[in-house]
């Protein structure tokens, strides 16, 4: 007999013609569960429960139906005139539930199912917060798994080259490249670089591939224009510099504690969601005077890539960011135009 009203249930969510059908299942559904739990009836319970959960969906995709045909208008004619669509208020939708019931309707149905499944295995109540707060950690592992670094990663010679020379004639494959993370000199005379790495990242990157470019503060009026000319602008992530060591910039009076990172993407980022925040726990001169700590490259590289990506550095210095690459399992490019680095950047990467 349950199972008879489970199916009916299901029916009748599907071949609802308005949201208004559908919260009337979903209010019918909450009066069983909330009976059902003071009965004691706890299989009951979880039944109508799931029957809230599926109608709540299919309310919020048809609420999301109804935003994007809000636009459409009717133009005479022989058409017959659509019916007009009450308010939310008027069928007792709070935005609150409105909401949430979007929400749940953006959820992947195969991640949908399988919450639902593991709920009812485990003989639990189903609540919306529940079917979000676990569709979140499931993306959460899935994002853990996904960064791990793979155990069957080739020896680290083959995954890494370094290149002598000025990055503007470096001769790159277009579309080559998933990500360029990079740290150029940040002094006035240096400006121009910025634009001119912007140019060459539109060239050489992914479809949907990542630039982050670490930069001072003083001269962002500067790049950031020119940066934004040759390829799209996408955040402005912080790197935040260890505590008590702070840099002061005494023409701007400034104890500055972070750097910008800048990040663009050529065409639509394609890459996973991040923090904007990345941290190094120490300053690190002893390779580079310009050198950043691998601390605070691991944090970069591990935040913005995934193992087997490859990670260009056209300003490689003594080759931290490669450090960091090859130690999470990406594979590395570097270019550097002083030749005294090159030695110490392979030494280095050998040492991984």
């Amino acid at each position: 007999m349950e199972l008879v009203k489970y199916e009916a249930a299901r029916k009748a969510i599907a071949e609802a013609h308005s949201v208004d059908e559908v919260k009337q299942i979903k209010d019918k559904a909450e009066a069983i569960r909330i009976y059902a739990k003071q009965s004691k009836d706890f299989d009951m319970a979880n039944w109508a429960a799931e029957i809230r959960m599926r109608s709540e969906r299919r309310m919020g995709e048809m609420l999301k139906e109804q935003e994007m045909n809000k636009g459409h208008k009717f133009t005479g004619g022989n058409t017959p005139r659509p019916p007009a669509i009450p308010t939310l208020s008027e069928i007792g939708i709070t935005k609150s539930m409105s909401s949430r019931a979007q929400k749940i309707a953006d959820i992947p149905e195969k991640d949908f199912e399988e919450i639902i499944d593991d709920y009812k295995e485990g003989g639990k109540e189903l609540t919306s917060a529940a079917m979000t707060k676990l569709l979140k950690d499931k993306r959460k592992t899935e994002l853990k798994e996904k960064r791990a670094v793979p155990d069957d990663l080739p020896d680290k010679t083959e995954r890494y080259e370094i290149i002598h020379g000025e990055f503007q004639d470096i001769d790159i494959a277009p579309d080559s490249i998933d990500i360029i993370i990079t740290d150029p000199p940040y002094p006035k005379e240096y400006i121009e670089l910025y634009g001119e790495l912007a140019e060459f990242s539109q060239r050489v990157l992914k479809p949907g591939g990542l630039l982050v470019a670490m930069c001072g503060h003083s001269y962002l009026p500067q790049i950031l224009p020119d940066m934004a000319r040759h390829i799209d602008y996408l955040w402005m992530s912080a790197y935040l510099l260890p505590g008590g060591q702070s840099v002061q910039v005494f023409p701007r009076k400034v104890n500055t504690f972070w750097k910008p990172l800048l990040m663009f993407s050529k065409g639509k980022y394609t890459g996973d969601w991040y923090g904007d925040v990345c941290k190094s726990d120490a300053n690190d001169k002893d390779h580079h005077h310009w050198g950043q700590s691998e601390s605070g490259m691991m944090d970069i590289v591990g935040r913005f890539s995934l193992p087997h990506q490859t990670i260009l550095d056209p300003f490689c210095g003594a080759g931290t960011t490669g450090v960091a690459a090859l130690r999470l399992g990406r594979n590395f490019i570097g270019i550097e135009i002083e030749s005294k680095f090159i030695d110490t950047t392979r030494e280095r990467l050998n040492e991984c």
